[in-house]
């Protein structure tokens, strides 16, 4: 149907949202608001339910076990969702910031 989008983040589960309230799009709209600039923001994902803040978003962090799409879309990989892979994303941010 024209207008939405269509996403999956796990293999029994399906949502459908009006085609302007994806993750990504949501985000990008709260941080404009609030003054934060996209390149400010670090994401991370790992399902199809998360593409849409890979492509509004530069600072993207894909799970090593995340589906491939997501894995091409992410500037980063970072390790599995069962080995810590958002504090190995945090310190990744903050030695680039040194």
């Amino acid at each position: 149907m024209e207008g939405l989008t269509v996403s999956s983040s796990f293999v029994t589960n399906i949502e459908i949202n009006d085609m302007n309230a994806t993750k990504g799009r949501i985000l990008a709209k709260v941080a404009e608001k609030m003054g934060i600039g996209k390149e400010e923001i670090a994401i991370l994902g790992d399902s199809s339910n998360d593409y849409s803040m890979f492509a509004e978003l530069p600072n993207s962090f894909a799970m090593e076990n995340a589906l491939l799409e997501i894995k091409k879309a992410a500037k980063y990989i970072t390790a599995s969702n069962v080995d810590h892979e958002v504090a190995k994303a945090i310190y990744h941010i903050l030695d680039q910031l040194q």
